[in-house]
């Protein structure tokens, strides 16, 4: 078994600079780390992606016999290279995977300038458990951000996802646009008029919500009910709790 142990090799160089934006895309290619996540990834979506598993030498023995393209680095590099605190001794270097042109799913998120890794895998894995396989992310926080790779737990292989698209794109695709707005409709009353609709659901950036050309464009503009004066939520919360109710409590809209 061939080992890695010094820090000059190209493997090893790579991944360092895979923690940087401009490196993942002149390189094609982002980090996962982790065992479940991996697992679940490349079992999932990425499976036709190609990938190189690194494992610490100490962790060869637990993972071996479940991943191909396996290559073998000391304890110490993996250390070096590890993004988390409590390592489990495994990552993979993964293709990044094509954006989507064209829209396949009923259900349609469309992410305005979400700029926070965290919210962002938090929505990309509630959209994945909710069925809104189809997201856009218009001038948001890199997809492939190790924050929100971690964040999403592998969901970011059950989506698909655009680099932008424009209402006209999305009104002649058959969709409903619906905005996310304190000042909105209530989201209970506006579902019973958009029964069996294709829907897009916005949802704005964290602090300064849609902006105004997106809020203009969309169809219905809906709020979450709220008491006791709150007022607004959590970007990632609002669109966990409007995409749940569009998908599960809205059941007579969608089996």
């Amino acid at each position: 078994m061939n080992i890695i142990e010094s820090g000059e090799n190209s493997l090893i160089k790579t991944v360092i600079k895979l923690k940087e934006r401009k490196y993942r895309y002149q390189y094609g290619k982002f980090v996962l780390e982790g065992y479940r996540l991996i697992k679940d990834s490349l079992l999932g979506g990425f499976s036709d992606c190609g990938y190189i598993v690194v494992i610490a030498q100490s962790r060869y023995n637990d993972y071996c016999a479940e991943f191909k393209n396996i290559t073998v680095v000391s304890d110490r590099l993996f250390e070096k290279i590890s993004e988390t605190v409590n390592s489990q001794g495994i990552l993979a270097i993964v293709d990044i995977p094509e954006f989507k042109t064209a829209f396949s799913s009923d259900m349609c998120l469309y992410l305005d300038r979400v700029r926070d890794p965290g919210n962002l895998g938090t929505i990309v894995r509630t959209a994945a458990a909710c069925d809104f396989r189809d997201i856009i992310l218009d001038d948001c926080v890199d997809l492939f951000n190790p924050k929100t790779v971690r964040s999403s737990m592998s969901a970011i292989s059950a989506c698909g996802f655009f680099h932008s698209a424009d209402s006209a794109q999305l009104k002649s695709s058959g969709y409903v646009i619906l905005a996310a707005d304190a000042k909105g409709e209530d989201i209970r009353a506006v579902s019973r008029n958009i029964k069996n609709s294709k829907v897009c659901l916005i949802i704005g950036n964290e602090a300064n919500g849609i902006k105004d050309e997106l809020k203009r464009s969309a169809d219905i503009s809906v709020a979450l009910p709220m008491e006791n004066g709150i007022e607004s939520l959590n970007a990632s919360v609002s669109a966990g709790i409007l995409m749940y109710y569009l998908k599960y409590f809205n059941s007579s809209l969608r089996s």
